[in-house]
């Protein structure tokens, strides 16, 4: 499931519309359009790291709930090398601080 499709699936959970995920956003100190969300969503753009960091706070997910294939990842759990990706929660710059 690539970020696009993770995304709607988030927001229609909480039953957002691009409009609510920029205003939750802003919320935590970031800046996002409504209209990039949309674009987003068109999958005619996507997101830089540091939007899909702020987008996940903003959802109270983590980047991985964003970007990994939620149906590969299910598969993947019950072989037995399970050797997906791992993406960092935390995944600020080093040396920044909130």
């Amino acid at each position: 499931m690539p970020f696009k499709d993770n995304l709607q699936r988030l927001m229609d959970a909480r039953h957002w519309q691009p409009v609510h995920l920029a205003a939750a956003v802003c919320d935590i100190g970031g800046q996002l359009l409504p209209v990039t969300i949309e674009r987003w969503l068109s999958g005619e753009c996507n997101p830089h790291s540091a939007s899909i960091y702020l987008v996940a706070q903003a959802l109270g997910v983590t980047p991985n709930d964003l970007l990994l294939d939620i149906d590969a990842a299910q598969s993947a759990s019950s072989c037995a090398d399970n050797s997906l990706p791992v993406i960092e929660e935390n995944c600020k710059p080093e040396g920044v601080h909130a």
